[in-house]
C-alpha cells in the first residue's frame, strides 16, 4: 500500500514538472502578442529572418 502512495505521488510530481517545462517552453518560443500590432510585427521579424537567410 505504502508503494502505491509513493507511485502516485511520484507520477503526479513528475507530471506536474513536465507541464511546467512544457508552458515555460511555449512561452519562450511563441510570445504573447495582444491586438495593437504586435502580431503583425512578430511575423514581420520572421519572414525578414526568412528572407534574409535565403538571399545569404
Amino acid at each position: 500500500m505504502t508503494y502505491i502512495l509513493a507511485y502516485t505521488i511520484c507520477g503526479l510530481t513528475f507530471a506536474s514538472l513536465l507541464g511546467k517545462l512544457l508552458k515555460r517552453n511555449l512561452e519562450r518560443n511563441y510570445p504573447n502578442c495582444d491586438d495593437d500590432g504586435e502580431v503583425e510585427a512578430f511575423l514581420a521579424d520572421g519572414l525578414a529572418v526568412c528572407l534574409a537567410k535565403e538571399v545569404a
